[in-house]
């Protein structure tokens, strides 16, 4: 999955830098390398609209940063990934928290679009996807009472609500067609009992939430409140 935010509507100079994020579901030791020598080859190929030609530089591994390819061989061993702790055993008490939406976001509760999303549809289409990518890359989808999780989720409760709509595309460079990318942005404001949703939620600051996360949309991160809420 991609992450180049940073690069909409960018026009890159000959010879200046740029960088994406690119997110691996499978085992970066399984997969990683072919992503890595299939990207140097697509660079020096060319990319985009005019096929501009680049070279890759380096891979980092994210959120460490240590270099895993130094743009001609690999670095040491390929790193282990991220683990998280969805079990409920977070032992810090939360009673709120901000989530801001990055990149367009498209929710969907009983068949319908929504754009201000429930703590609850939000929280279940999360679990949903987290379920669908463990099921797809480890193995099997969680180990979890999705009836009672949803019930904990509705417990949970909106203050405030700063979204707004935008209506974005995609133009196919190899078809010329236009794809919808339409969605919410903006931050959004729960409160609640949500110590047992944060690991979650930091892991869907890197699965993404909703549809078209494969193309940037769902992209959001967790703001911790600034004041206290009861």
């Amino acid at each position: 999955m991609f992450r180049a935010l940073h690069l909409d509507g960018l026009k890159i100079d000959r010879g200046k830098e740029f960088h994406f994020d690119l997110v691996l579901f499978e085992s970066p030791e399984k997969a990683l390398p072919y992503f890595v020598l299939s990207f140097r080859d697509l660079a020096r190929s060319g990319i985009g609209p005019w096929r501009g030609r680049a070279l890759l530089r380096s891979v980092e591994n994210l959120p460490g940063g240590e270099i895993l390819y130094d743009g001609r061989r690999f670095q040491g061993e390929m790193p282990d990934g991220l683990h998280f702790d969805l079990d409920g055993n977070f032992s810090e008490k939360i009673g709120g928290l901000t989530i801001q939406f990055l990149s367009p976001t498209e929710l969907k509760f009983r068949g319908e679009v929504v754009d201000r999303p429930e703590f609850a549809v939000l929280l279940c289409r999360l679990r949903d996807r987290i379920s669908n990518l463990r099921g797809f890359y480890q193995g099997g989808p969680l180990d979890l009472d999705f009836e009672a999780f949803g019930r904990e989720t509705e417990k949970v409760r909106i203050v405030k609500s700063d979204l707004r709509r935008v209506e974005n595309d995609r133009l196919s460079s190899r078809t010329g067609q236009r794809h919808p990318l339409s969605g919410f942005i903006g931050e959004i404001e729960y409160a609640g009992e949500i110590s047992r949703f944060i690991p979650f939620l930091k892991a869907g600051e890197w699965t993404g939430v909703g549809r078209q996360t494969v193309w940037g949309k769902g992209n959001f991160c967790i703001k911790p409140l600034t004041g206290r809420r009861d």
